[in-house]
């Protein structure tokens, strides 16, 4: 099955004219609170404060929407709906946020995730490396299967960590929707189905980088 890299776009006729479009927000809880979403491992979170996000003048919401205060994806209501009827449960959650632009309001989502995929990459064919501070490549190395590289990330420490480049899936994968880590950091894959639902569907925000 072909895979695309799920990805935010900048076309401006999309996202405005400055990325990303979410830079600054508005907090009613102190960041160091427990129930803030801020430092929140990718876990069923109960009782989470997710921030009201403020979309830069300069910048348009979209239905996938950068967000500057997380790593995860911003989304839309309609893209939201998409993704529940075309992925598999207990892949991620939804998370309720709210997004202000200029004088309007708008309900959006962040997903989180609750599952990675390593078991679909073909670690043969992908390029592994032990990255430093800030995901500099230290050394390239040789893995053959996921086991290898669960050992491998166990026996190094921050601000070390072992990540996946030119990432090459196995040939039997049949998933509409992949979420990797280290890769390097969250990424997030779909099928040319799923792209092509995406498109037909007029979801703006979005750019696809074929693997």
């Amino acid at each position: 099955m072909k895979y695309f890299q799920f990805n935010f776009s900048t076309k401006p006729e999309e996202t405005g004219m400055t990325f990303p479009q979410v830079q600054t927000s508005r907090d009613l809880i102190p960041v160091n609170d427990p129930r803030h979403i801020r430092g929140k491992g990718f876990e069923f979170l109960h009782d989470v404060y997710v921030p009201e996000a403020i979309v830069h003048p300069d910048a348009k919401p979209s239905d996938l929407l950068s967000v500057v205060f997380t790593s995860r994806l911003g989304i839309s209501a309609k893209l939201k709906m998409l993704l529940e009827e075309n992925t598999e449960e207990g892949l991620f959650q939804f998370l309720p946020m709210t997004v202000h632009y200029l004088d309007k309001t708008y309900e959006y989502w962040l997903l989180n995730p609750l599952r990675f995929d390593m078991q679909t990459i073909n670690f043969e064919k992908s390029e592994a490396w032990l990255c430093g501070a800030g995901d500099t490549k230290v050394k390239k190395l040789s893995i053959g299967s996921q086991n290898d590289f669960e050992k491998l990330s166990k026996a190094v420490f921050l601000p070390e960590r072992i990540n996946i480049y030119s990432v090459k899936f196995k040939d039997n994968i049949q998933k509409d929707f992949i979420i990797l880590r280290n890769a390097p950091g969250i990424r997030y894959y779909v099928s040319e189905i799923l792209k092509q639902k995406i498109e037909t569907a007029g979801l703006t925000g979005i750019s696809f980088e074929v693997l």
